[in-house]
């Protein structure tokens, strides 16, 4: 009866030790593609021309429309400039039209550094 009684107890056990098992899959996140965008391209930002490095090659002006957030719009302005083939951004400004509360575009002028 002990003998029963102790594999019944081990059977037990073992039922029970199977049945608590618990599997948590590992979810890997991969980055928002905005970052692997800004990985790829370096934009120096420079109050004014004045302050950029001699031999510098003007790209023109560059506008971006505002976005919802203002971060969004940032990031597509030096995107922009990465496009273009520029490194450098100076006398970035919010365009405001008069009579409207909210800007409606940023820009700056691009700049390739020597």
């Amino acid at each position: 009866m002990k003998k029963n009684l102790l594999w019944v107890g081990i059977f037990g056990l073992g039922l029970a030790a199977l049945g608590c098992r618990t599997h948590i899959p590992v979810a890997v996140q991969k980055p928002p593609p905005e970052v692997a965008k800004r990985t790829t391209c370096s934009v120096r930002d420079y109050a004014s021309a004045v302050a950029l490095p001699s031999g510098s090659r003007d790209l023109g002006r560059v506008e971006i429309p505002r976005q919802e957030e203002e971060e969004n719009t940032y990031l597509m302005l030096h995107q922009k400039v990465c496009d273009m083939g520029g490194d450098a951004l100076s006398g970035m400004r919010w365009e405001v039209d008069l009579g409207q509360p909210k800007p409606r575009a940023l820009s700056g002028n691009a700049w390739k550094l020597p």
